[in-house]
């Protein structure tokens, strides 16, 4: 009748929220559509910082990574239909994509600080866009098609029933 609680983990939890996990196949992200939790903690035995993800249905950990100052979240800015989030590593180009599920948005901005002064990896700033110098009129080549702002249809339909 009730639902399990989840087993917290045996250490100091720094931060945790509702969100679900989107997979990326190298050009576009589809919901995974499990209700999930992010649990940020530092391991009781170990001294390790864990990231988990996990299924709040089933309560289970479905990913259980150990981060060292080198992960953060940020937000995606091109993203306009829904809360979604990039985890980021600074020690590699792996990239972990979650939108969050917390029922409302005002509280997004301190959980994601939290959880980077939490995890403590130094952000890189963000390059200025360099400005593209306009072609001359005696150039042959077509300018270059602007990128697709339209959200994949099946995402948003997706994103939709969990918002």
């Amino acid at each position: 009748m009730f639902q399990p609680q989840a087993a917290r983990p045996a250490g100091h939890v720094h931060v945790e929220f509702k969100a679900g996990r989107l997979d990326w196949n190298g050009r576009m992200v589809t919901a995974d559509k499990r209700k999930g939790k992010i649990v940020l903690y530092t391991s009781e035995d170990e001294q390790l910082t864990h990231f988990q993800w996990m299924d709040r249905d089933k309560n289970e950990t479905v990913n259980d990574l150990i981060v060292i100052n080198d992960a953060y979240f940020e937000r995606v800015v091109k993203c306009t239909t829904g809360r979604v989030y990039i985890l980021r590593f600074t020690s590699s180009d792996k990239k972990l994509f979650f939108w969050m599920q917390e029922p409302k948005e005002d509280g997004d901005a301190e959980l994601i600080k939290k959880f980077n002064e939490a995890i403590g990896a130094t952000i890189p700033e963000k390059k200025p866009k360099e400005s593209v110098p306009a072609p001359s009129a005696t150039s042959s080549t077509a300018p270059a098609a602007a990128p697709a702002t339209e959200v994949d249809p099946a995402l948003r339909a997706i994103l939709s029933q969990f918002l």
